[in-house]
């Protein structure tokens, strides 16, 4: 959807599999694992880019402890970097 509009999407992927699916929607990837790096690491990454959409969650097959590493502090982490002056908007999707 939004790589539609005047946006340039970047999709912050931790599997670098997943890098043709994102193309094929019109985005392009950086891998980053949200359980590994810190809040330094993703200021670099989000400046600049806005609005910035949180979409991530553990998937199938993930440990009870990864779902708070990325459910839990990797939405607490992306929001922190997206406080940013230079990022005017931040959303977060979640289902549950």
């Amino acid at each position: 959807m939004l790589a539609d509009g005047a946006h340039e999407p970047v999709a912050l992927i931790r599997d670098a599999d997943h890098e043709a699916d994102i193309t094929a929607a019109g985005a392009t990837s950086l891998v980053v694992d949200l359980e590994q790096c810190d809040d330094v690491e993703l200021t670099e990454v989000l400046t600049g880019r806005d609005p910035v959409v949180f979409a991530a969650g553990f998937g199938p097959g993930r440990t009870p402890e990864c779902k708070v590493n990325v459910d839990r502090d990797g939405t607490k982490l992306l929001a922190d970097a997206a406080a940013q002056p230079r990022i005017r908007r931040h959303a977060l999707v979640a289902r549950g």
